[in-house]
């Protein structure tokens, strides 16, 4: 009876030394998760008829360098993605876009 207990032993020491060799080899595959994208925040902006606003945007994310979009832009407005993590949003509204 003892060698049988001995050799589940052994082979649980070997099951968890070949888990642990998995876990310094391939640390990203066992402590990766998937984090959310960070937007920094931007702040309120105002600007009178007819004058430039223009800001940066950034975000990051641990994973990759985030992708930076918008869907819907004020009629004028243009949004670059630097393709660096940073964008730009300018515009400048015309008389009839206040408010």
């Amino acid at each position: 009876m003892k060698k049988f207990v001995r050799l589940d032993r052994m082979k649980l020491r070997s099951v968890f030394g070949l888990l642990a060799i998995l876990i310094l080899a391939c640390p990203n595959v066992m402590a990766q998760a998937n984090e959310l994208p960070v937007l920094d925040p931007i702040g309120s902006q105002t600007i009178d008829e007819n004058l430039n606003l223009s800001f940066s945007i950034s975000a990051s994310d641990v994973e990759s360098t985030p992708v930076l979009t918008t869907s819907t832009l004020p009629t004028g407005a243009s949004f670059t993605d630097n393709t660096d993590g940073t964008g730009t949003f300018s515009w400048t509204p015309d008389y009839t876009q206040s408010g």
